[in-house]
């Protein structure tokens, strides 16, 4: 089985001992019966590789994604909190993917690159721009990093579709038939001219996550219940 999750957004609140836990606890899960985990991105709130230093809030996660790795083959997707992965994640045995993983007939993206002409990240990794941001101390980049994020974040509270420009890109320059994002934060399944998109929805709110297994994908909750689920041919 191949298991799918994003967005967590660790870092985000000082309230998180709870939801850690239970990512812990679904990290336990995938290495006893997963050949693949999936990260989509946004697993941090804010994820900024300084060459000597590395966020203490992130040790924990850090960790059980380690031993995650040395059991499951494990890829990151980076999403738009967390463009700036480098080295550190490739070290731990994790391949990194800045902008989309493809499969099969399945592509994976945390979703806010699927969109046509000038995109956020374009700006957010700008050389000059990030050789500047390298010369903030950690601790203030951290603070500035978070109060720009809960922005971001609140524009995704009220989707209730896939919108269209997402639909937008993936049907003029997507070639796969099968969309698998992020993003977006709710679970959502839906087909337009013979494509698919499917999103897992979030690990802040709604504690989903995707399983794909026989040419399915299910999106589950963290009880094991399926909110939705797909055939993927």
């Amino acid at each position: 089985m191949i298991f799918v999750v994003s967005d967590a957004h660790f870092g985000s609140n000082g309230e998180e001992k709870e939801r850690r836990e239970r990512f812990f606890q679904f990290l336990e899960m995938v290495r006893e019966g997963g050949e693949r985990l999936i990260l989509l991105g946004d697993i941090f709130d804010f994820w900024f590789e300084y060459r000597h230093y590395v966020n203490r809030h992130y040790l924990d996660i850090l960790f059980h994604l380690r031993m995650t790795a040395r059991h499951v083959e494990t890829i990151y997707v980076a999403g738009n909190h967390d463009l700036w992965i480098d080295g550190i994640l490739e070290d731990m045995g994790i391949r990194t993917y800045r902008d989309s993983f493809a499969m099969g007939d399945i592509l994976f993206a945390h979703g806010d690159n699927l969109k046509m002409g000038f995109k956020t990240r374009d700006l957010l990794l700008n050389p000059i721009l990030v050789k500047l941001f390298y010369m903030i101390h950690p601790d203030w980049g951290y603070a500035i990093a978070r109060a720009v994020s809960t922005t971001s974040r609140g524009r995704n509270q009220d989707v209730d579709a896939i919108p269209d420009w997402m639909w937008k890109y993936v049907s003029t320059r997507v070639e796969h038939k099968n969309v698998v994002v992020g993003h977006l934060h709710v679970p959502f399944m839906e087909e337009r001219n013979g494509k698919r998109i499917i999103c897992i929805g979030d690990w802040m709110r709604n504690f989903t996550y995707g399983v794909i297994n026989e040419n399915r994908i299910y999106v589950k909750s963290m009880e094991g219940a399926t909110i939705l689920e797909s055939p993927l041919d």
